[in-house]
């Protein structure tokens, strides 16, 4: 076996068990397929590919120096465990597989797939655990975030939200959820933090919005608006527009178009863009707001 070998160091059989794997790995039939890169196997077919060459990657460290972090308490093994296989199984995708997108990588990415489809129903079933994540971003953003422990603490709750809402995509009724329990309000915390991937992330989260239902955003701005003549104070008297009230995400957005030289500025151009250049029905609340407080 292959534990055997490597306890005897047999160098010898540990290339011939490699052999066997790469082969494996490489003539696809769907139902063994699965079985190979199963849970319970997927971790021994790394660690036999390491013998193909002594320039093998060493599959199992590089694996275990990615740790799973639990930025909220999953308080669920199954799932847990589904999220540790969807690592390995996209990892396998791009270190193992020929990129070519064939049979076996077709495979894979169809168990992913259902990977992620059992995490994203965890998530919308669990309310308390998106109470747990939203009141752990907000805790993140009232600390001092010069501290270099709450500013990693933030950015691996705030890279997990991300992936929660990249997941959800095709599931509105998450967003409906996360928006309720302040997923703007994060997402606003993020874009005006001084550093540039917190930005990045919150731009990100307001994209996948667009792209899942754009009326959650529209409907929160509309919601959210106090009333203020902030493009218009900023073009006559530039300075009033750091003295004016910025609690509107709105706000901040322009603020960032205005002030920020960045990348940023230009996703968030595009993104009020969309707000404003889809179907006329859907507009008149949002535009209207937006024109009689001469935005």
């Amino acid at each position: 076996t292959l534990d055997q070998a490597e306890s005897d160091g047999n160098l010898s059989a540990l290339e011939k068990i490699a052999k066997i794997f790469k082969h494996l790995t490489n003539v696809y039939e769907s139902n063994f397929y699965e079985y190979l890169l199963s849970e319970d196997y997927i971790l021994t077919v790394f660690a036999g590919l390491e013998y193909e060459s002594q320039n093998s990657p060493k599959h199992r460290a590089i694996l275990a120096a990615a740790q799973f972090k639990e930025v909220v308490p999953f308080n669920d093994e199954r799932v847990v465990k589904k999220i540790k296989h969807t690592f390995w199984l996209s990892y396998f995708k791009e270190s193992v597989l020929p990129r070519a997108f064939d049979e076996a990588t077709q495979a894979v990415v169809q168990m992913i797939m259902l990977n992620q489809r059992d995490i994203v129903e965890f998530v919308q079933k669990n309310t308390k655990f998106q109470n747990e994540l939203l009141l752990k971003m907000k805790h993140c953003f009232s600390n001092d975030l010069n501290t270099y422990s709450n500013i990693e603490e933030t950015r691996h709750v705030l890279q997990f939200l991300k992936e929660i809402c990249a997941l959800s995509k095709h599931t509105p009724e998450i967003y409906s959820s996360l928006v309720t329990k302040g997923l703007f309000e994060v997402a606003q915390y993020a874009i005006k933090s001084i550093h540039h991937d917190f930005k990045l992330i919150g731009t990100d989260i307001l994209n996948n919005t667009i792209a899942v239902d754009m009326s959650l955003l529209r409907k929160f701005i509309i919601d959210q608006f106090k009333l203020g003549d902030i493009i218009i104070e900023y073009i006559q008297t530039p300075v009033n527009l750091q003295e004016t009230n910025d609690d509107t995400l709105l706000h901040t957005l322009l603020k960032k178009i205005l002030n920020d030289d960045s990348s940023i500025s230009i996703q968030i151009v595009e993104i009020l863009k969309s707000l404003i250049e889809f179907e006329q029905s859907a507009l008149d609340s949002f535009c209207t707001t937006i024109y009689d407080n001469r935005f």
